[in-house]
């Protein structure tokens, strides 16, 4: 029993005075906030002086300055939607999508709604969006009132056109979309 006793108060003894001789290594974690960088250096807006005249696509830097006119619209064309991703901006109107690489100093027609008359007042692009990765568009297109809605992607010059699906419903609204 002594004997025991005697382990015990050993075991006791060496294992709660031991020191380790390796110093604790104190981990800690950093949470460094990341600053956004990202400063457009230029607007693009829409403009007419009065409701009779058409809308005319300027751009100005956006540190201020004077505008610049890019491209002036058709009478009768109205602007219906918009998107902008990094240096691309693109718009469609009732006629047209015209899209800009180079942060809306140039625009080009991209896409043309082909339909005359008064089936013209049928035909709707319902929504346009650039990719996440800036590279690509995506539209729906309505070619009547109450019909089948599709979306389509193109490349930012208008080519490689791919039909991706098309809805029995006539709103397709596209909110965002990234080719991965």
């Amino acid at each position: 029993m002594l004997l025991a006793g005697v382990g015990f108060a050993v075991w006791y003894f060496y294992f709660n005075n031991q020191t380790s001789e390796e110093p604790q290594v104190e981990q800690t974690t950093q949470e460094e906030e990341v600053e956004n960088t990202f400063t457009p250096d230029a607007v693009v807006y829409a403009f007419k002086a009065k409701d009779t005249d058409p809308d005319t696509i300027y751009w100005r830097p956006a540190s201020g300055g004077e505008r610049t006119a890019v491209l002036t619209l058709e009478k009768n064309e109205g602007l219906t939607n918009y998107d902008v991703v990094k240096n691309v901006a693109v718009f469609a109107t009732d006629k047209a999508i015209y899209s800009s690489q180079d942060g809306g100093r140039n625009f080009s027609k991209v896409v043309e709604l082909t339909q005359t008359g008064s089936d013209a007042l049928n035909e709707q692009i319902t929504s346009v969006k650039i990719s996440n990765e800036a590279t690509k568009i995506a539209y729906g297109y309505l070619p009547e009132v109450a019909g089948k809605n599709t979306a389509t992607t193109i490349d930012l010059d208008g080519s490689n056109k791919t039909e991706l699906f098309t809805s029995d419903s006539a709103g397709l609204f596209i909110k965002a979309w990234s080719e991965e």
